[in-house]
């Protein structure tokens, strides 16, 4: 099966837009609540703004898998150019529905995570490689270009520092900036968050372990210990994070090193 990169990002953007449809549906519930406690008579013209709303923000059940298309589809051409929109006309129980979706790639949380970082503490990076290569992630994120783009790009600057090293860079700082962004909007709107694995041979087994698990949002994941490789004899140490490749209360960098796990809220648990 080909190897899916963007998996992670694109379940986060799937659930947040379910949530921000699911908030609407609730607005529109607690609207006409309120309507019906301060009217005892409701007129046609009464009756035709509540359906507006309805209609307005109301998502039949079934839409859920147009949902979870119409944002991969968004994020999967978003990858190597940003797109302003996609629009797609989808047929939900029985008629013809109009659904537009505008997806901006530019994560401003993430953005400033990303120009926050600095390389200078590893081996063989000076201070001057280091704001290099952070304009570069910026630059080419902005951009929507993906980790392999974005390793070619450091790579032509930087070649002494190898391939397989850059991309591992890459990835690492794209994964913790996104995951920390995320983290901090699901704490605005969610109660609980998920951890989300991926689900492959290159998966570590303590993330691997980690399948399923929801705690409050506020709350540290505890991600077990594991070894490194199957003859290995010393185990890397298990970590509490706020998500995956959160380095805030200081885990052994072998559980955050290449991880390619996301958070995603959840509003209850399983």
């Amino acid at each position: 099966m080909r190897p899916d990169p963007v998996r992670g990002l694109r379940q986060i953007y799937t659930r947040e837009l379910q949530t921000l449809i699911r908030h609407a549906r609730d607005d529109a519930t607690l609207h006409l609540r309120n309507h019906f406690q301060r009217n005892t008579t409701i007129d046609v013209e009464q009756i035709r703004l509540i359906l507006e709303k309805i209609f307005d923000t109301r998502l039949h059940p079934a839409s859920r898998d147009v949902i979870d298309r119409l944002t991969r589809l968004a994020y999967a051409r978003g990858i190597d150019q940003t797109i302003a929109a996609i629009d797609i006309t989808a047929r939900i129980a029985g008629r013809p529905v109009g659904i537009a979706i505008g997806f901006d790639l530019v994560d401003k949380k993430a953005v400033e995570n990303l120009a926050a970082l600095q390389f200078s503490d590893l081996k063989g990076i000076t201070a001057e490689m280091s704001e290099s290569i952070v304009r570069t992630l910026v630059d080419a994120d902005k951009q929507g270009a993906g980790i392999t783009k974005i390793t070619k790009l450091i790579s032509a600057d930087f070649q002494a520092l190898g391939i397989a090293r850059i991309e591992r860079i890459t990835r690492t700082a794209l994964n913790r900036s996104y995951n920390d962004a995320a983290w901090t909007r699901i704490q605005k709107y969610a109660p609980y968050k998920e951890w989300i694995q991926t689900n492959d041979e290159r998966t570590r087994p303590g993330h691997r372990e980690m399948k399923g698990v929801v705690i409050e949002t506020d709350d540290l994941f505890h991600v077990p210990a594991f070894l490194p490789t199957p003859k290995a004899k010393k185990k890397v140490p298990a970590a509490d994070m706020y998500y995956p490749g959160d380095v805030s209360q200081n885990p052994n960098l072998a559980q955050v090193v290449n991880c390619r796990c996301t958070v995603a809220p959840r509003f209850r648990k399983p």
